[in-house]
C-alpha cells in the first residue's frame, strides 16, 4: 500500500480561505482497487471563532470496488488565543 497527498490552499483575504485536497492509496493487493479521496474546504475567521465547511468525495473507499462516498463536514471552532 502506497499513499499520496497533494493539496492547496490559498487566503481570499485576511477573513477568507479556501483549500483542496487530493489523496491517493495504491495497493497491489488482488482483489483490492485505489482509494481516491477529493477534499475541498473553505473557512472563515471571525476573530476569536472559526467557521469551516468541508466537503470530501471518495472512490474505492477500504480498496473495495463500487465503494464510494460523499460527505459534509460544518465544524464550528472557538480559540482563546488573544
Amino acid at each position: 500500500l502506497t499513499g499520496k497527498s497533494m493539496g492547496i490552499a490559498y487566503a481570499i483575504n485576511k477573513d477568507v480561505s479556501i483549500g483542496y485536497t487530493r489523496s491517493t492509496a495504491d495497493t497491489n493487493q488482488a482483489g483490492f482497487v485505489d482509494e481516491k479521496v477529493n477534499h475541498y474546504a473553505i473557512g472563515y475567521n471571525l476573530g476569536a471563532v472559526t467557521a469551516q465547511v468541508q466537503y470530501r468525495d471518495a472512490e474505492g473507499v477500504a480498496g473495495t470496488a463500487g465503494s464510494n462516498g460523499e460527505g459534509e463536514i460544518l465544524a464550528v471552532k472557538l480559540s482563546t488565543r488573544f
